[in-house]
């Protein structure tokens, strides 16, 4: 595993990543070094910034900007080829989350992983990414953990427009941070997710999970409501 620090008054430079890319991934570091600086740009200049289709104010991930700010933002990369087992891509993200749990305690701190294809294109990272998400993502969460996909498409639709996909790139990426209040709208399709996601912050009904909600300004949301009712409807 390799990092390199998103910091908000900092770029990343090519030559600073081809000089740190390990021994073993030198042959491809080009190619990884295009890719990690794509991603930063992606975090600062998407997720960072506000969009018109977002259906809110600020920024499309309103976490981003202060982790920039306070260097909590790290990338990394993932080499793979048509070959690659998805086996191989969880042990080695179940390493990045065994790190993750490591770093100083902050809701802050973010690692987002960029998949660099040995080969040509992208189509089947996205796959993989969609596939060890799906995989991975209840073990993540028990530790208070999100594991998220973004891929070119990711059919994933937002908070506050339907119409809105925030979790479309250009390139495929894993994204490890901590659960936050608001993840309900991306858990609550699965039982087991859901499960996690009530007890993990201790809550034990509906009143309970309105006033956290109400806590970070969610409680009115018309999409999160649908989720809490189908949660609870589901429940009885």
């Amino acid at each position: 595993m390799q990092f390199f620090t998103i910091d908000a008054k900092k770029c990343l430079e090519s030559n600073d990543i081809l000089t740190a890319v390990s021994d073993k991934d030198a042959v491809y570091a080009t190619k990884i070094a295009h890719y990690l600086v794509q991603t930063e740009r992606w975090l600062k200049q998407y997720l960072a910034r506000p969009h018109l289709e977002l259906g809110r104010k600020g920024p499309v991930c309103p976490f981003v900007p202060a982790a920039l700010n306070k260097r909590k933002a790290l990338a990394s990369y993932l080499l793979y080829d048509s070959h690659t087992e998805d086996a191989d891509i969880e042990s080695q993200l179940l390493q990045y989350g065994a790190y993750f749990r490591l770093l100083p305690e902050s809701h802050l701190n973010t690692i987002v992983i960029v998949m660099v294809n040995k080969e040509q294109g992208d189509e089947v990272g996205a796959s993989i990414v969609e596939r060890v998400q799906r995989s991975l993502k209840s073990e993540f969460m028990s530790y208070d953990n999100m594991i998220g996909q973004f891929y070119s498409q990711c059919p994933v639709s937002g908070l506050h427009n339907d119409a809105f996909y925030p979790f479309d790139s250009e390139l495929p990426m894993i994204g490890i941070r901590h659960i936050m209040p608001q993840d309900l709208v991306f858990v609550s399709d699965d039982s087991e997710h859901t499960k996690i996601y009530l007890e993990r912050h201790n809550i034990f009904n509906k009143e309970q999970l309105m006033g956290v909600l109400a806590s970070v300004g969610m409680a009115k949301n018309e999409n999160v409501l649908r989720h809490v009712d189908a949660i609870y409807t589901q429940a009885t």
